[in-house]
């Protein structure tokens, strides 16, 4: 799963280890990520921009970092695809979410 702007079509490393990979696997973007929204930062940044006056240049560079998606649907996001992977390859339950684009989770794209 990709952030919204760095994957295979601008780092060849992706690309390196792809050609690795055996079986199954699908290839995932989280629209409106940043780089840090698979981090702590972007729940913190959120509580620390509500609880604190943030000059705008510093909420600029924490939206370049996180992206302008919540915190909360990153995470929802998130857990739904590792969720969806686990039942797929350990339950051999296919929720689909791996399949398609899912109207519960819009913001994951599955990339060609």
């Amino acid at each position: 799963m990709s952030n919204a702007s760095h994957g295979h079509e601008n780092d060849t490393s992706w690309e390196e280890s792809w050609s690795h990979l055996r079986g199954r696997r699908r290839r995932l973007r989280l629209r409106a990520s940043g780089h840090q929204t698979y981090t702590d930062l972007s729940p913190l940044m959120q509580q620390l921009d509500r609880a604190l006056p943030l000059r705008p240049e510093v909420v600029d560079a924490m939206t370049d970092a996180i992206g302008t998606i919540t915190a909360e649907r990153a995470v929802a996001a998130e857990r739904a695809c590792l969720d969806a992977f686990f039942d797929l390859h350990l339950r051999c339950r296919d929720n689909r979410l791996l399949s398609g684009p899912s109207p519960r989770f819009p913001e994951i794209e599955l990339v060609p």
